[in-house]
């Protein structure tokens, strides 16, 4: 698995790209185990390695076979010449190489082998002592060697020093070459590139990644870590930082300052360096991180621009890197991917539009520029997040939201009937059979059991809140509750929470609401009865003819009155109505009994 971000970029005549990792202590461990048969008559050699936390263990045996042993064998052989003289960065899959150099303890063979179609790159450490083979090797190969946890360095008589990395988790090793970092002196933090081959790419974890870039110095470099077709993309996550590193190397002759320069001002993503401004001496190499922070599930492609003085001869370079991503998909949605068609309504939160996401008919929630304020959008937010969290088949289905400050909205599942308020205003009673409108408050009903299963009271059920997805009585789902701005965790709220200004529709509100004392769940059931008494009656449950004034329902309600039955409705209908709408909170019933009952009707 691969991550996505990809950089391209054209490493000038100064540079070179490098990497160093200090941090597989925890997955690559190498022991040397066993020193045998060193009797100048042939040689054989034991040693174990740990890589990825698994234990590999290594043999190679008179010249002849060389086995990895793990779950099976995989064999290949050494001849004489692989022995001597065939180490070299362009080994070919399938095959053994073996480097012998010569060390101030017995004679060290360090065994590679690469399966083809694997991302490993197995080393195993041996001993030599053979008279004859010294000589040669003196003269010819002979070498100094360190063993690390996380890597080899071996310092040759042919004025080479290299760094064999053998950490998969470093570098992807499949259909490439080995990668030889070189050490420049004597400093052995100090590590540029020996470059081999055009590209290595690394691993995708967890964790900040570090990757060795190499490729001839003038061409163009591309970093993308997803050319294999059967590898699966990694996406970069959206609204949080993804660091990678670029590493930059000084192959001129004189001391270089490198700049990065960073576009600002775009609505969908942030990108910064760090670094921004570092002085490279000749021949080092430095780390610059790239963080990039995705504001929206969006794909992302730029430019950071590399500027390099020649400190000495005062010229400046200009490069560029190209910076490619792909978001994971989140609710964090990109405007650009949102089509208006036309206004469909017009509420308290803004204006709704129809349009089209992904290919989905959907209702386009605008907020006003007037209600753009700090205070709307934090609650904006709040009510994002809280849709994100709801599963269920009976509340409308959340798309996402945009949070771009100059074109906020919200996305939701269009209903294509719209409200049930609507709905009522429209259409006859005579074209609502009965059994629509049971299923119309049973579906509502669930929805409101789905939320206070999960501790979220509602605080604004009403028929223009439960919008019409399907006229068919078959069908198992024919409305859906929406619209939770007033929503609010039951956890979170106080124990004498009181009436809040704006929330709710007096005509709906319980009469504990209106009372400015503290409400739980049951006034959710409250605001149902009424939302039922208006379905069932297919009516106002307060005409204006005789309430023309909303404190005149204020004033109703609290004093313990409630309205007679409709003609429309049933006795059942009523009886279930008056067990939702007590003037004692405590004294209605649960939503769970409400939809035993409305299974029942």
């Amino acid at each position: 698995m691969t991550t996505l971000i990809l950089f391209t970029f054209i490493v000038l005549s100064f540079g070179k790209t490098w990497c160093w990792s200090d941090d597989y202590n925890d997955y690559v461990k190498y022991k040397y185990t066993k020193k045998s048969n060193c009797n100048g008559k042939g040689w054989s050699y034991s040693s174990e390695s740990v890589i990825n936390r698994q234990t590999y263990r290594f043999e190679i045996k008179n010249n002849e076979i060389g086995s990895i042993k793990k779950f099976s064998d995989i064999k290949g052989s050494i001849n004489d010449r692989d022995m001597y003289f065939s180490f070299s960065p362009n080994f070919q899959s399938n095959s053994f190489k073996v480097l012998i150099v010569e060390t101030n303890r017995p004679k060290i063979i360090i065994w590679i082998y690469h399966k083809h179609g694997t991302d490993g790159l197995f080393v195993g450490i041996g001993c030599f002592e053979s008279d004859n083979c010294r000589k040669s090797i003196s003269n010819n190969y002979g070498a100094y060697i360190y063993i690390f946890d996380k890597s080899i360095i071996v310092y040759s008589k042919m004025d080479e020093k290299w760094v064999i990395d053998f950490s998969n988790r470093a570098v992807n090793y499949e259909t490439k070459t080995i990668p030889f970092i070189y050490i420049d002196g004597d400093d052995k933090q100090t590590v540029s590139c020996k470059f081999t081959t055009d590209l290595f790419s690394g691993r995708s974890y967890n964790d900040p990644q570090r990757y060795l870039f190499t490729g001839k110095i003038d061409s163009v470099t591309k970093i993308d870590n997803n050319q294999n077709d059967n590898e699966e993309t990694v996406q970069i996550p959206v609204n949080k930082e993804t660091r990678e590193l670029i590493c930059i190397g000084n192959k001129g002759k004189n001391t270089i300052k490198v700049q990065f320069s960073v576009k600002e001002g775009c609505d969908k993503y942030e990108i910064r360096t760090n670094p921004q401004l570092m002085t490279i001496p000749k021949g080092k190499a430095l780390e610059f991180e790239v963080f990039i922070k995705p504001l929206c599930s969006c794909f992302v492609e730029d430019i950071i621009k590399l500027f390099s003085l020649d400190m000495k001869k005062g010229t400046t370079i200009e490069s560029n890197i190209k910076i490619k991503a792909e978001t994971e998909l989140s609710t964090r949605l990109d405007p650009d991917e949102l089509k208006e068609e036309k206004k469909i309504g017009e509420g308290s939160f803004g204006i709704v539009y129809l349009g089209e996401f992904r290919g989905n008919k959907v209702a386009i929630k605008k907020m006003k520029e007037s209600d753009r304020q700090q205070s709307s959008l934090d609650e904006f937010e709040k009510e994002v997040v809280m849709l994100d969290k709801f599963r269920s088949e009976y509340i409308i289905h959340f798309y996402g939201a945009v949070f771009i400050p100059s074109k906020i909205c919200m996305v939701t599942e269009f209903a294509e009937f719209g409200s049930l308020s609507v709905l009522i205003k429209k259409r006859d009673i005579s074209q609502v059979s009965m059994k629509l409108r049971i299923k119309f408050m049973l579906n509502a009903a669930k929805g409101i059991s789905y939320l206070h299963s999960n501790g979220i009271l509602h605080r604004d059920i009403k028929p223009d809140n439960i919008l019409v997805v399907s006229l068919d009585e078959n069908e198992q789902v024919n409305c859906k509750l929406t619209d939770f701005g007033a929503s609010r965790n039951i956890n979170m709220m106080m124990t004498n929470m009181t009436f809040t200004k704006g929330i709710g529709t007096p005509v709906y509100m319980a009469p504990e609401i209106l009372n400015k004392i503290r409400y739980k769940q049951s006034a959710d059931i409250y605001s149902f009865a009424i939302t039922m008494y208006e379905c069932f009656g297919w009516c106002a449950a307060y005409p204006k003819s005789q309430f023309q004034f909303p404190w005149s329902i204020a004033d109703f309600v609290t004093q313990g009155n409630r309205r007679t039955k409709a003609e429309a409705m049933t006795n059942e209908q009523y009886d279930l109505i008056d067990q939702c709408w007590k003037q004692n909170p405590d004294e209605r019933i649960p939503i769970d009994v409400v939809v035993a009952k409305l299974e029942e009707l």
